[in-house]
């Protein structure tokens, strides 16, 4: 009796064991799943600032010094999406986000920032106060910045390309400027 009594209790710890090594699998796959639909959702809060980022990439209207935001709602627009990158970098210090993927990932949009030096004059350098998470960020991925000598009012001013909707609608009016085709207004 007391061998079955003791291979009963070997088989309850195998089992015990089994059962603990298939619940850290289980949990370790679902932190990677979480993780995963954490950083497609970062994607899609990205994705509000397309025109903003486009305009800061290499050959946008706002790439190195080719010009800057040309209306207060476009800076405004520059400021919510500079502090979700903030953001980023708080969500990371928490251990939400993870610093490799982040810098894979986003890093060179900080850069496409830092690389226009008037916003980097108006908002890093002028404003270095209210973007100190934002410099923290420059300053880990060792990001280069310089702000510019010429006055706010004599930035090159360049808007904002048109949503691809609205260039759309402009790209199909007629003389009489009405919206559509020919052929969807004779058909």
């Amino acid at each position: 009796m007391p061998l079955l009594k003791d291979i009963a209790e070997i088989i309850g710890i195998a089992v015990a064991v089994v059962t603990l090594v298939l619940s850290l699998i289980s949990i370790m796959r679902a932190r990677k799943i979480e993780r995963a639909k954490f950083w497609l959702d970062l994607r899609d809060r990205l994705t509000k600032f397309h025109d903003i980022h486009v305009a800061l990439c290499p050959d946008g209207e706002w790439d190195g010094d080719k010009g800057s935001p040309a209306t207060n709602r476009e800076w405004r627009q520059l400021d919510a999406y500079m502090g979700l990158i903030e953001h980023c970098s708080l969500m990371i210090d928490d251990w939400l986000l993870d610093w490799e993927t982040f810098v894979a990932i986003y890093s060179y949009r900080i850069g496409n920032v830092a690389r226009n030096p008037y916003i980097s004059q108006e908002k890093l350098i002028n404003r270095a106060d209210r973007w100190k998470t934002f410099l923290e960020l420059i300053k880990r991925l060792d990001i280069k910045f310089h702000g510019t000598d010429k006055w706010f009012e004599d930035y090159p001013k360049r808007p904002l390309s048109p949503p691809i909707q609205t260039l759309q609608v402009i790209l199909t009016k007629d003389p009489a400027g009405e919206a559509g085709t020919q052929d969807e207004q004779s058909g």
